[in-house]
């Protein structure tokens, strides 16, 4: 009889713990692809669905890239000058931009826009960056960042379908002729965002996961001295939701 009870209470210890794994969240494991230098618009991919896509740093209006239109940060512009005057504004806390959410973390512990008083942005007047399309300038032009040593940046996305394929695409550029500054995205890509040359261009990163939670943490991390972390523009795409053109297809194939 106590041998049956004490069974009966391992099984429904187990059962417990079984229920909690189950419904604990533990973010998918993004495939990083190595960095790409930044070249045309054509860096930018159109596969599936868009979800997700923003220019940060800028009060500006949407940009369109290979047809892929970047919202941008309303909030941008709302806060005034920091204490150095240099930027156009420092924030703590979270941004939230649609499904997603950028927390600084460590460092200064606050987001900076890439430009300042005088107007300067992360842009160039000098080739290769002039020679882009005037969209892909726009959202390679801004940018947020943090700064000093364990500095980071935490884009979370949220809302995301459990067992959809989903893809990400990071942008970091400094074409003002900084010294070389990068950052890692994951621990795994490491993307250099400053070479030293006026006009010179930065690079992206493009993952790809399967979503077994409805959120995603991507965390981007400076490197050497300076550790200085920086994200200019980022993406969204849902792989598992046919592209209107194919749904189209397939709407008429099936009526057929």
């Amino acid at each position: 009889m106590k041998n049956s009870r004490i069974n009966k209470l391992v099984v429904a210890l187990v059962v417990t713990v079984l229920a909690a794994i189950q419904g604990a969240s533990f973010a998918a494991v993004i495939s990083w692809g190595s960095a790409q230098n930044i070249t045309a618009a054509t860096d930018v991919v159109t596969n599936g669905v868009t979800i997700s896509a923003f220019q940060v740093g800028n009060g500006l209006p949407a940009a369109t890239v290979n047809g892929v239109t970047f919202l941008t940060d309303t909030n941008a512009v709302a806060y005034g000058n920091n204490s150095g005057g240099y930027n156009s504004f420092a924030h703590g806390g979270q941004f939230v931009l649609g499904n997603a959410t950028l927390t600084p973390s460590g460092g200064q512990g606050n987001l900076y826009s890439g430009y300042n008083t005088s107007g300067q942005s992360s842009g160039s007047g000098s080739a290769p960056f002039i020679s882009l399309s005037s969209g892909y300038q726009s959202i390679l032009s801004w940018d947020y960042f943090n700064f000093n040593p364990g500095a980071e940046l935490v884009l979370t996305f949220d809302s995301l379908t459990v067992g959809h394929q989903y893809l990400v695409q990071l942008w970091s550029n400094d074409s003002r002729g900084y010294s070389s500054r990068s950052n890692t995205v994951d621990g795994v890509t490491t993307l250099l965002f400053a070479s030293g040359g006026d006009g010179t261009l930065g690079q992206f990163a493009t993952g790809t996961f399967t979503a077994n939670a409805t959120t995603q943490v991507i965390t981007l991390t400076g490197v050497g001295g300076a550790s200085v972390v920086q994200l200019n523009a980022f993406q969204l795409r849902d792989l598992t939701i046919p592209e209107p053109s194919t749904m189209f297809l397939m709407l008429c194939g099936g009526g057929l």
